[in-house]
């Protein structure tokens, strides 16, 4: 490991009112701090999340922290209670990798009528 000090930002909260459920504005809003994080030099992303969301945290691509960070971990987890802090390494800013992630986030919502339902094909 470097001796670099760890940039990181925490995201505290990430909600899409009910009925705007289900159309990719979460997944917007993570990829965007993504975007911000890695442009600001931070090198990864923790957030706490309950029990009933650690699978949509995963599948946006956080996972278990490494054991170097176990300290930080430690300290937000123990501000938030019934949860799980999930880590995601960002990649460097500039690559293009999260400009595209984010571009396609952008894709999907506009795709999508509100109320998440599928749009049917004409006839």
């Amino acid at each position: 490991e470097s001796a670099a000090p760890c940039r990181y930002a925490e995201l505290l909260a990430c909600a899409v009112e009910k009925r705007h459920a289900r159309r990719g504005i979460g997944r917007l809003l993570v990829a965007w701090a993504k975007l911000h994080a890695a442009a600001e030099g931070l090198r990864f992303l923790l957030v706490s999340a309950s029990t009933d969301v650690v699978e949509y945290w995963r599948g946006l691509g956080f996972d278990h922290p490494p054991a170097r960070l176990r300290q930080v971990c430690h300290e937000l987890k123990l501000e938030f209670d019934d949860s799980e802090v999930l880590h995601l390494q960002l990649p460097s800013a500039g690559g293009g990798a999260l400009e595209a992630e984010l571009g396609e986030a952008i894709a999907r919502l506009r795709a999508r009528p509100v109320g998440g339902q599928k749009r049917s094909r004409g006839s």
